[in-house]
């Protein structure tokens, strides 16, 4: 991708932040690390994704950045303008503001509650989706039109009566916006960092990144940052101008990967997969031997205590 304006990442960021409520609407919002993961996968560079931060408005809320309420203009939400990602259903709004509207009629404005479970429930019974109501509470939430306190749904202070009167689904004002090819894209990443939360597969998706989270579990933790930093130094060089320095970067990563895995294969009984093939390395130089990358000048270890013994010099996967 080519290289953007501060103003089109911070684009990319807001819409990153308001997929995550299509995503996961009673789980919304990135941290910091998933906004970054977002960012490049969608082809960003991180000092692009670290600049345009300070120019995207959003909340803060816990861990998570939320986005803002500017995102999803109310009025434009009831009559169903502003949808370009297929994923806010005009009907749903209309569904939780009528059933408010009830609740106003019946005790006040002050006293209205219902419970979320509820609006859910009679939405069901109309042919609405669970996920479609929860992503217009949500929405509304965010907008600052409702407010949602232990499962029960309230107007917000000022806001009773909002969205009673509304434009018929089939008047010309009832227009629909063509999806957003870009936001599609960018909701499908955004789903996929969501579901990593909880499914078991690494919280990266590319491997260079997911290596640095299984440092600690290989016991070489104080590797980490030099892990990502040499990451992020493969991924600023131009392979093209730069060939050869491209080519070192990843040939200190290979080793580095090869030295930090080596110990924990042979936990896993895999010692015997190990062969030396004369005339491609010197003995003292592979994976693993005492002036491997990840060694010092003397000879001893930096990665591990034990000597890595004869067995373990010119050692290779195969």
């Amino acid at each position: 991708m080519m290289n953007m304006n501060a103003l089109e990442v911070a684009r990319v960021i807001k819409s990153a932040l308001e997929c995550s409520v299509y995503a996961a609407p009673t789980d919304p919002g990135l941290t910091v690390e998933e906004v970054y993961e977002v960012g490049r996968r969608l082809g960003l560079k991180e000092g692009e994704i670290g600049d345009a931060f300070q120019l995207t408005k959003h909340s803060n809320t816990k861990d998570r950045l939320m986005p803002g309420p500017d995102v999803l203009p109310p009025g434009w939400i009831m009559s169903g303008i502003m949808d370009d990602s297929g994923c806010l259903k005009t009907a749903a709004f209309r569904h939780i503001h009528s059933e408010m509207s009830d609740a106003v009629g019946l005790h006040g404005a002050r006293q209205a509650r219902l419970d979320a479970s509820l609006i859910i429930e009679r939405g069901a019974k109309k042919g609405m989706q669970e996920h479609d109501i929860r992503v217009a509470l949500t929405v509304s939430g965010l907008c600052g039109i409702l407010r949602e306190d232990e499962g029960l749904v309230r107007y917000a202070d000022g806001r009773a009566g909002w969205g009673t009167v509304t434009q018929e689904p089939n008047s010309p004002s009832h227009l629909h916006v063509k999806p957003n090819v870009d936001k599609l894209r960018t909701l499908a990443v955004v789903r996929d960092v969501v579901l990593r939360r909880f499914d078991g597969r690494p919280k990266h998706a590319e491997p260079l990144d997911a290596f640095a989270d299984q440092l600690d579990a290989l016991g070489y933790a104080p590797f980490k940052m030099w892990w990502k930093q040499m990451v992020a130094e493969l991924r600023h060089i131009d392979v093209q101008s730069t060939p050869v320095a491209a080519t070192v970067v990843a040939a200190a990563l290979v080793e580095g990967a090869l030295t930090l895995v080596v110990r924990h294969a042979r936990k896993l009984g895999l010692r015997g997969g190990f062969h030396y093939y004369p005339g491609l390395r010197k003995p003292d130089r592979a994976y693993g031997g005492p002036h491997s990358y990840l060694f010092s000048s003397d000879g001893e270890s930096s990665v591990e205590q034990e000597r890595p013994g004869a067995d373990c010099a010119g050692d290779r996967l195969v």
